[in-house]
């Protein structure tokens, strides 16, 4: 195994790897510096970019499914209410014999 030293001179880099070790769950700084490192090393892998368009239009288009699935009924319900208040207004306006819209 290989020895690598890093010095972090940046005080605000330091307090936030700190925080992400604590929040996170990490053994220590090394750990979690050999995590970001991976992550790094794989998404930058040619592979990893060659698959990486296919797999967010995959995602985009499945959110936007789940979007267009969540949003229709509540539309559909508008439009019901909506007709439903024009007929309201239209028995109103006949009722005070006015011209209906």
């Amino acid at each position: 195994m290989a020895t690598v030293n890093i010095r972090i001179t940046d005080e605000n880099l330091l307090r936030e790897l700190d925080r992400i070790v604590e929040t996170e769950g990490y053994a220590s700084r090394n750990q979690l510096i050999n995590h970001i490192l991976e992550i790094y090393v794989s998404a930058r892998s040619q592979f990893a970019s060659q698959a990486l368009p296919s797999i967010v239009k995959n995602l985009c288009t499945d959110s936007i499914m789940q979007t267009i699935e969540i949003s229709s009924q509540p539309l559909k319900t508008i439009v019901q209410l909506q007709s439903s208040i024009f007929n309201m207004l239209r028995d109103i306006a006949i009722v005070l014999g006015i011209e209906p819209p």
